[in-house]
């Protein structure tokens, strides 16, 4: 890449990953807000670090998808748009996926789509996966010996899938604190791949001149082969010596059902009262929900009940820091009340 050329980081997946967060992380204001516009929002700054890299980025926030086809594909079409009409522009797309968040069909048939739009060589060469809430799993493997690297070894399924297309280039963002080691290892991730890429192939090309359909449809059949919805753990190690890696909701099980309506009346509470605009009273509230959510010992119900700890956890911080992420949080907890009713 020469010195000085325009860099599209492209921040895109589900609703609700943390895709504004992310962009307000890396150019440190607060520009990007969760909308309901299908347009992508935009920000530009310029990165210098050392004697070499040197490039404008241009960060575009686009809308997440919603577990439906028709938006699925019009985003993917939306982004082969733009990459042509901006050709001579370096393009990347920055995969968002939040820590705890359940991968399935829904992200495979995004990436089939953006596969058809633009080729995989394309996505394999230019995708960049970013994983949220990593101050969540910092609390999740405190006292063990866990790393982030060795937690990402571990995922299977759709994860494993997508690392694997995309050579392992994973890095995690805790949008909170908003450490500034984090968007030192991005920039310096988008200069090594944009140096790297082949030659002649720095700006966008689509499948129709360098990429035929039919290798693609054949590899990307393999590519999103998985049996089943995995969340990012590994369900065969569940009670092993690190109990606290588990993300998401497990298989459900006869004695689960009992428990299932407590729990949504929890998350039903909890998406209540992120409805509330005054953080002084949503704060007082969160804290009392937390309290009896935590006087909850059952086993069963266990691992859920973490989830929202974490949840009402990170919301109470955010209203003692800054804005409240709420309608964020909403759209994971209904999505999470949604799979946990599919597993019964």
């Amino acid at each position: 890449m020469a010195s000085g050329q325009t860099v599209n980081l492209h921040l895109i997946g589900k609703q609700g990953s943390g895709k504004s967060a992310t962009g307000n992380s890396i150019i440190k204001e607060r520009t990007f807000r969760p909308r309901s516009t299908d347009s992508p929002a935009k920000a530009t700054l310029p990165v210098t670090q050392g004697q070499h890299i040197n490039f404008t980025l241009c960060v575009w926030d686009w809308p997440g998808t919603d577990g439906t086809q028709d938006k699925s594909k019009t985003i993917a079409k939306e982004l082969r748009k733009m990459n042509q009409d901006l050709h001579h522009n370096i393009h990347l797309f920055g995969w968002v996926i939040r820590y705890g968040e359940l991968c399935g069909q829904e992200d495979e048939e995004f990436l089939r789509f953006l596969i058809s739009e633009h080729g995989e060589e394309f996505l394999r060469n230019r995708t960049i996966v970013i994983v949220t809430c990593k101050d969540n799993f910092d609390r999740d493997v405190e006292g063990t010996q866990l790393t982030f690297d060795e937690w990402k070894g571990q995922q299977k399924g759709f994860f494993e899938n997508l690392r694997n297309m995309c050579n392992n280039r994973i890095l995690s963002f805790d949008n909170r604190s908003r450490p500034l080691t984090q968007k030192n290892r991005l920039f310096n991730l988008i200069w090594t791949l944009t140096s790297n890429l082949p030659r002649g192939v720095t700006s966008y090309q689509f499948p129709g001149d360098r990429y035929t359909t039919s290798p693609v449809k054949q590899h990307s059949s393999k590519l999103l082969e998985v049996s089943d919805h995995h969340p990012l753990s590994s369900a065969d190690d569940r009670w092993k010596s690190k109990p606290h890696t588990q993300l998401s909701v497990p298989k459900a099980s006869k004695d689960d059902k009992i428990y299932l309506n407590n729990h949504c009346s929890d998350i039903d509470s909890l998406i209540n009262i992120l409805a509330d605009t005054t953080l002084s009273k949503r704060k007082s509230a969160l804290e009392s929900l937390l309290l009896t959510i935590r006087s909850r010992r059952d086993r069963e119900g266990e691992e859920l009940r973490r989830a929202l700890e974490r949840e009402i956890e990170r919301e109470i911080r955010e209203c003692e820091f800054f804005n409240s992420q709420g309608k964020n949080t909403c759209m994971y907890l209904q999505k999470l009340k949604e799979k946990m009713y599919m597993r019964f």
